[in-house]
């Protein structure tokens, strides 16, 4: 294995942190003291002076050595709202990732990196991050500037309810865990030789007399020199056995990762950090961010710097945060080789492999897979995690309804029924809070900005390719009063909608049976290629789906055996995640058995044994272990009522607000030709009735956004009424049903949003 750390000699023990904790213990058990030195009583401990020059000893080796911590924190303050930001599908949240990978010249050569970079990039295109906003930075590239400029990038690009996800492959350390190695003795004769060095300084810090106490004094002040940096491409190390004269770290800072962090969380988004390097639980991210809330807790005692620096951002923002942590606080980070060959970094390896199974999991869901993958990789690392929220999911957005809305006025712009039009890009937004509770601030699309006495709170913002701008007021405590999202050039009630991923349709058209007990039915091929046809026109929908190994899975299956359907089922149940959008078509026989028990009868089903068919039963459970978040059922086959027995729930409250809420939860719904009854093959000009109905109903539909229970009940149920009564099928009556045995929910709706 290979260190993703410095491996010259700096994991030496300290003989003297032995030596002088023997001495103190000798001289307390002797109840004397050494002898003086030039007639004066030792002193018992390092302060004033003495502890004043050790520490401006280690800040002038820390300036030497680490430059980078010289310079003033980078904040990410908003600059106004740039026109390079990539665009988006109305409101809907968006994934960003930055990939970190530096080469080092002028460091040890880690291979790895640049693995891991080629990794993640494949595995976050997979995910659906868009290429706009997937930012992946290797070799000799990724510059500190560099790396600084993508991070503002991203962070005035994000938008309430996004997810951000930064990785690191490379080297880390601080100061105090590097630049003066823990070793006191070494330290004290590299500075004690100084011929320049005052008598006084000389007798008081670097007599033998004194070195136990001065050397105690130094390993305590050395702590405080411990803000950690991630190296960047361009860090240069010169020495093999401790940093030599030439040597700069460069790279970026905990509290850069930490202002970053609030930045996001601030404007409402959630961040992820990867962190593959060593000592990388020395970070301490979910500190720093419970240390930067809006009026944290306070301590402070003499000695102590100023409790607060002047360059750190404070967190008053609704945004969530979590870190994965290759190794703990005295730990090296290794690379792997047990990827056949291919050399990658524990942590980037373990986090792939947790996603095979697993491709939204929570944060805690993935730390204990990762550790697990850890665990039998290398015994010699132990990963870390922390969260704000164990629940957050990894490469999914959060989506969350509006708290108080109606207590935020907007003044300017005046708004519209819909969204509001864009006629300027450069937009002055003007709101006042009506609320109860005096208000402490306010914030517009992230950014604080001060509330007058009469409740009234402004902000210039630039709403180029805009579609979305949250406002948000809060208490003097920094207690969330009101929210409220203004909405650009786009329909409202589509904005509102939770986001939709995928949209898949698995279509099966059974004509052709094996057993001649089950007649070749005429029109069911047509009827799916119809349906097909229309969903990916109008609608948006594909009978392609893209599997894990990257190979296209074709979901149009024309005389599909029972193996096909159980396969079919089995690839979107290990294939979907909860934003996707599924449709299950089916056309064929149906039957039942003498306990009414309903199926789907496969060309291979043999009539006289019903385990051939598909079951109801197993359709149900495929539909409730289906990660998807909502799934229709449409069925034109006999007995297809049987599928399910639950009642209708009609819609409540204003339909903007009822469609915004119902896509935010859990949705298997069913549409059947019938109820328990034969239905007809045929009788719709070339279709059946209810694929005729269907067919029409969707390409009718008044409104851009509709529900399937709002199909079913103006367009489907009566067309396929007036057709089987103009035939002889008028005992065919179609039924909509919520399948709460698969996981439906009550409030939830199957929407579709016409393109």
């Amino acid at each position: 294995m290979i260190a993703r750390a410095i491996l010259w000699g700096f994991m030496r023990a300290s003989p003297w942190r032995f030596s002088a904790l023997m001495l103190v213990m000798l001289v307390a058990l002797l109840g004397g003291a050494p002898a003086s030195h030039a007639g004066l009583a030792i002193r018992e401990s390092c302060e004033g002076k003495c502890a004043d020059t050790l520490k401006a000893w280690l800040a002038a080796e820390q300036s030497t050595w680490f430059p980078i911590l010289d310079e003033t924190a980078e904040r990410f303050e908003a600059a106004g709202e740039p026109a390079t930001c990539p665009a988006r599908q109305g409101a809907q949240p968006v994934v960003h990732a930055i990939v970190l990978a530096p080469y080092y010249r002028n460091f040890i050569e880690l291979p790895g990196t640049q693995n891991d970079a080629a990794l993640l990039k494949a595995l976050f295109e997979k995910r659906g991050v868009a290429p706009g906003n997937l930012h992946v930075m290797d070799g000799e590239t990724v510059t500190r500037k560099a790396v600084l400029d993508v991070m503002r990038k991203t962070v005035a690009c994000v938008r309430e309810r996004d997810q951000v996800v930064v990785t690191f492959s490379g080297g880390a350390t601080s100061y105090a865990k590097w630049g003066s190695r823990h070793d006191a003795t070494a330290f004290l004769l590299r500075h004690c030789s100084d011929s320049a060095l005052a008598e006084e300084t000389r007798r008081d810090l670097c007599a033998d007399t004194v070195r136990n106490v001065v050397s105690e004094r130094f390993l305590q002040l050395e702590k405080g020199f411990d803000e950690h940096v991630l190296f960047t491409s361009d860090t240069r190390i010169v020495g093999q056995n401790y940093m030599a004269d030439g040597t700069a770290v460069s790279g970026i800072r905990t509290s850069e990762l930490s202002n970053l962090a609030i930045q996001i969380q601030n404007r409402g988004a959630d961040i992820i950090f990867i962190l593959d390097t060593n000592y990388a639980e020395d970070f301490r991210l979910l500190s720093q961010d419970e240390a930067a809330r809006y009026k944290a807790t306070w301590r402070w005692q003499r000695g102590d710097d100023d409790a607060t620096p002047a360059d750190a951002v404070e967190l008053f923002g609704s945004g969530e945060m979590a870190a994965l942590y290759a190794t703990r606080s005295n730990e090296f980070g290794f690379e792997t080789r047990k990827t056949g060959g291919v050399v990658l970094g524990e942590l980037t390896f373990a986090v792939s492999q947790a996603l095979r199974s697993n491709p939204n999991p929570t944060i805690e869901q993935l730390a204990r897979e990762v550790d697990r993958t850890m665990a039998v990789q290398n015994q010699q690392q132990t990963p870390v995690f922390e969260a704000t929220n164990p629940n957050l999911r990894f490469l999914a957005t959060r989506d969350e309804p509006q708290s108080n809305p109606d207590r935020i006025e907007v003044i300017n712009p005046k708004l519209s029924r819909g969204a509001t039009p864009v006629h300027d890009p450069q937009m002055d937004i003007v709101a006042r809070y009506s609320g109860p509770g005096p208000a402490g601030f306010a914030s517009i699309d992230g950014v604080n900005v001060e509330v007058d006495a009469n409740g009234q709170f402004r902000r210039p913002v630039k709403l180029e390719a805009r579609s979305e701008l949250p406002i948000r007021v809060y208490g003097r405590d920094a207690s969330l009063l009101a929210e409220r999202r203004l909405l650009f050039g786009a329909s409202e009630t589509v904005a509102s909608l939770a986001p939709v991923g995928r949209r898949l349709a698995l279509v099966i058209a059974n004509q052709h049976y094996a057993d001649p007990a089950f007649p070749t039915l005429q029109t069911p091929i047509g009827d799916a290629k119809a349906v097909e046809q229309l969903l990916a026109e109008n609608f948006g929908y594909t009978t392609t789906l893209k599997m894990a190994s990257g190979t296209d899975r074709s979901l149009l299956l024309i005389d599909a055996t029972k193996a096909d359907i159980q396969k079919a089922l089995f690839d979107l149940r290990k294939s979907l995640t909860a934003e996707d959008q599924l449709i299950i078509y089916y056309a064929g026989h149906g039957q039942t058995d003498q306990e009414n028990t309903a199926y789907w009868v496969p060309v291979d089903g043999d009539s006289s044994e019903d385990f051939t068919w598909v079951r109801a039963f197993e359709i149900t459970e495929d539909l409730r272990k289906l990660a998807s978040g909502s799934v229709l059922l449409i069925s034109d086959s006999c007995y297809a009522g049987g599928l399910s027995r639950d009642a209708i729930k009609a819609p409540e409250g204003p339909r903007d607000r009822y469609l915004a809420k119902a896509t935010r939860f859990k949705a298997r719904q069913l549409i059947a030709s019938g109820g328990d009854e034969p239905v007809q093959d045929g009788g719709g000009g070339g279709h059946s009735l209810f694929a005729r109905a269907l067919i029409e109903g969707l390409a009718e539909m008044p409104d851009k956004v509709f529900t399937a229970n709002e199909l079913f009940a103006g367009k489907v149920k009566p067309k396929a009424i007036e057709f089987a009564f103009s035939t002889s099928a008028s005992g065919q009556t179609p039924v909509f049903y919520r399948m709460t045995q698969a996981g439906d929910e009550p409030e939830s709706e199957f929407v579709f949003v016409r393109k």
